[in-house]
């Protein structure tokens, strides 16, 4: 636990209803293009109930963080965050109530919810998530669940909601995307194209009985977790994005060989 941590964990150790803390993101990530030095530090507090505002403010007080800009930024769940004095790391400190966790685990391993997109992204922070306080033994026994094998019904059901969703579907993204292209309606097609690649990852994962790693260096990651890919996956991809907005019938058709393409890859591959 280095020096920016450890004080963190000592304060967080104290206040009540605090279970378990655990470091996570790229700043642990050991594969596929891990860690750099501008990587943020990632700290997940896991806590019985909601903790009150004045606990939060009390512990950021104790750690000497004056600078309260970015307290309480609570749009993507419940984070204060802020810019280490002595090495201008970005410190993002998350609160995950544990009912809340354990239901999102279950929901997906247990009883196949897929999450278009992102279905078992919750389950790799866990497995992945380095230790820093667990007395109690809950956060080990959530992470032994999410690092048992990926379960064959899930991953079944993954391939399947987001394929549809992809191309099976009367408003599946590559008809949405092409009807966007239509409208010259480059914000729709942005949109539409962000969910589609996101599916894609979920499929590449899923296939390969891999928990999907988030959102950062996805290309990089697939390569290095999953051996079973589709064809030219890597120039297809840079086909997409790099696609000139000018003719949008450039992006439309590189849009169908990269699904053509998965098609042909998941006809092989998920009977295995």
């Amino acid at each position: 636990m280095d020096e920016i941590v450890a004080p963190i964990v000592r304060q967080l150790a104290r206040l009540d209803g605090v279970v378990a803390v655990a470091q996570g993101g790229s700043s642990v990530r050991q594969m596929g293009g891990g860690a750099d030095e501008g990587s943020d530090i990632d700290l997940y507090a896991f806590v019985r109930e909601p903790l009150e505002l004045n606990a939060r403010r009390a512990l950021v007080d104790a750690l000497g963080i004056e600078d309260r800009t970015n307290f309480g930024v609570d749009y993507w769940g419940t984070s204060d965050q802020w810019v280490d004095s002595a090495t201008g790391r970005h410190v993002d400190l998350m609160y995950f109530e544990i009912a809340w966790m354990r239901e999102e685990i279950e929901s997906v391993l247990d009883r196949r919810r897929v999450r278009l997109g992102y279905t078992t992204c919750f389950c790799y922070t866990l497995a992945h998530a380095r230790p820093l306080l667990d007395s109690h033994g809950w956060l080990d026994a959530l992470q032994r669940k999410c690092r048992e094998p990926y379960p064959e019904p899930l991953r079944k059901s993954v391939v399947e909601a987001n394929h549809r969703a992809m191309r099976g579907i009367l408003s599946s993204y590559e008809r949405q995307i092409r009807k966007a292209v239509d409208r010259d309606d480059r914000v729709s097609v942005n949109h539409r194209l962000a969910a589609l690649l996101a599916s894609y990852f979920d499929v590449i994962f899923a296939v390969n009985r891999q928990l999907h790693p988030g959102e950062k260096r996805l290309i990089a990651l697939a390569q290095a977790l999953c051996p079973a890919r589709p064809a030219n996956m890597h120039s297809e991809l840079a086909a997409v994005l790099l696609a000139p907005w000018g003719d949008g019938a450039e992006l439309t058709q590189a849009v169908t060989r990269l699904l053509d393409h998965l098609d042909l890859f998941l006809a092989e591959e998920i009977k295995q």
